[in-house]
């Protein structure tokens, strides 16, 4: 007697029969230990990022002290319609290290000590609110989700008498929170896309866990950013089901929304997102008929559409450009260039391309700090990111697995991280990049990591599934072993490069 098929996690459009509330197949529950071991994973990742952020002073070189000001702004109500000068409090808040962009000979051979006596701190505070009139926060324009979050975390420290160098430190605690709940979201994730296979359910929580982006130590919006865009492509992936549930319609829009107006490089992500979108519901409307399809996309599109455009428009009143990003252009002397001009540009040779790839991917696995006037990095491991993410992937897309379910969800995630490195490639091409330190003329890349990070949890599921199709020759134990070293090496490679910020005299284990 031939074996029955069981039935798939995620719906098939094209089934011939009507799946109602009562037929559609319950998806099986997780074993209990399975689930232990996703909230071990969840405050395994909690507290590395609560421990990372202790042990880095303040401020680090990937503007935070801009993102700082913008939330200290938020937290008294004011809405930035341009350009702004940096606030003053900022003076009163923290003790800056010049650790960063800084080597110990421009000092005399060491850091000077942060400032005791009353002169000296007297002395900073003057020179501090003196710079603050001086510069404008080019970020001023940025999307607001995360400055108003921070902000609300801000009151909340602030009712519980935090004050001073603590303050900053609990800002930075934000974003814990984050990494506990996308370690939940891969696994649901990869839960949905491979029901059957433990290795691919456990394997993305591991690497969200330990995912050593040092950006999400620091006060900055890029935390959240995978966390929305994957809770809006989950339920993407899931519409077959949506549908029958309003609520969790307008959850994955607002997600989606809350994508964008977190970073404004999630755009294009959301926009490949609601793409497939459209085609999941112009196939599910032929099965069950566009009356049962039709509300809920609407509702789906409303609540991803709508705060989108009333920010937009915010910005095209207060900054007189759609984006609010002209201003910032026009400060950071940059000039945009015309289609004729993009061609000679070094990206479209062999040696670009590498400087471009490797740039990318090294600073999307970990990060852009500087310390000491050096990028925090080892070698060997900048190495392993820039060519694993490009070998597993294209293995998982030339293997893609039998399952149409399973090779739907594989390409979502494929067009989604795609649409991010062509975003970066194509702002790469299309400035010339003025007096600009980064990009530069020199280096007219935009090789930041973490402005797609938003694409973390859909590329970590090509990479998982890349990672088991390499080694499908090897028995299941050899691949759990290979997903352990990569875990441990990418865990002991941050903690050796915490060494030297651990024992910084400006962090909070001196300044306390």
């Amino acid at each position: 007697m031939p074996k029955r098929k069981q039935p798939s996690a995620i719906r098939v459009a094209s089934e011939p029969r009507r799946v109602t509330r009562e037929t559609a197949p319950a998806a099986p529950q997780p074993p209990l230990r399975e689930r232990r071991w996703i909230l071990a994973l969840a405050a395994f990742a909690a507290a590395r990022v609560l421990s990372s952020a202790a042990v880095f002073p303040f401020l680090n070189n990937v503007d935070e002290l801009a993102h700082y000001d913008l939330v200290l702004k938020y937290a008294r109500g004011t809405l930035p319609h341009e350009l702004a000068p940096y606030s003053q409090e900022l003076a009163e808040e923290y003790t800056p290290s010049p650790e960063f962009r800084n080597r110990p000979e421009n000092f005399g051979g060491s850091f000077p000590d942060p400032p005791k006596t009353a002169a000296e701190i007297a002395a900073k505070l003057e020179w501090t609110k003196t710079w603050a009139r001086q510069h404008v926060n080019k970020e001023s324009a940025e999307p607001p989700l995360y400055y108003a979050l921070a902000a609300a975390w801000l009151w909340i420290g602030r009712g519980l008498g935090i004050a001073g160098i603590h303050l900053l430190y609990w800002i930075r605690a934000l974003d814990a929170l984050p990494a506990a709940l996308l370690v939940c979201l891969g696994y649901a994730t990869s839960r949905l896309v491979f029901p059957q296979s433990g290795f691919h359910r456990l394997g993305v929580p591991v690497l969200l866990a330990v995912y050593p982006q040092n950006t999400f130590y620091s006060i900055a919006p890029d935390m959240l950013s995978p966390l929305f865009f994957g809770l809006g492509f989950l339920g993407v992936l899931r519409f077959g089901a949506v549908v029958r549930r309003p609520a969790v319609a307008g959850a994955t829009g607002l997600a989606l929304a809350a994508a964008a107006l977190v970073k404004l490089c999630n755009l294009p992500l959301a926009m490949v997102a609601g793409a497939d979108l459209l085609w999941r519901a112009r196939d599910l409307g032929r099965e069950r008929g566009a009356r049962a399809v039709l509300p809920a996309l609407g509702l789906l599109l409303a609540c991803a559409a709508l705060p989108v455009a009333a920010w937009l428009a915010w910005n095209r009143l207060t900054l007189g450009n759609w984006t609010g990003t002209a201003a910032k252009v026009a400060e950071l002397s940059w000039t945009a260039k015309s289609l004729s001009d993009w061609w000679p540009h070094p990206l479209f040779t062999p040696a670009g391309l590498y400087v471009f790839w490797s740039g990318l991917l090294e600073t999307f696995w970990r990060g852009e700090v500087f310390w000491h006037d050096v990028q925090l990095g080892h070698r060997c491991m900048d190495v392993f990111y820039w060519s694993s993410s490009a070998l597993l992937p294209l293995v998982a897309l030339f293997r893609l697995p039998p399952e149409r379910e399973a090779r739907a969800a594989l390409g979502l995630a494929a067009a989604c991280w795609a649409s991010g490195v062509v975003f970066m490639a194509t702002l790469s091409l299309a400035f010339d990049f003025g007096e600009s330190q980064y990009p530069s003329q020199a280096h007219p890349f935009f090789t930041s990591g973490r402005l797609i990070s938003g694409a973390l949890v859909p590329f970590l599921l090509l990479y998982m599934y890349g990672l088991d199709r390499a080694l499908a020759f090897a028995s299941e134990r050899t691949r759990w072993l290979a997903l352990g070293g990569i875990a441990c090496a990418v865990t002991v490679s941050e903690l050796l490069l915490d060494l030297g910020p651990l024992a910084s005299h400006y962090n909070v284990f001196h300044l306390a």
